[in-house]
């Protein structure tokens, strides 16, 4: 068994995986990153907007 040595001892310490040097991202990677990002902080951005907009209607009971 994998878990137990020579003497019989438990060894319940899970088994680290192999280090291995990433790859830093090609153009296509980049661009899509950009995109992204891109999209995501225009999402943000909209949705607090709709919140203040809601707020306000609330406030003033358009």
């Amino acid at each position: 068994m994998p878990y137990t040595d020579d003497d019989g001892r438990l060894n319940n310490f899970a088994r680290e995986p192999k280090m291995y040097q990433a790859e830093p991202p090609n153009k296509d990677q980049q661009r899509n990153y950009i995109f992204l990002g891109i999209a995501g902080a225009v999402l943000v951005i909209f949705w607090w907007l709709w919140l203040l907009l809601c707020k306000h209607r609330l406030k003033y009971k358009l």
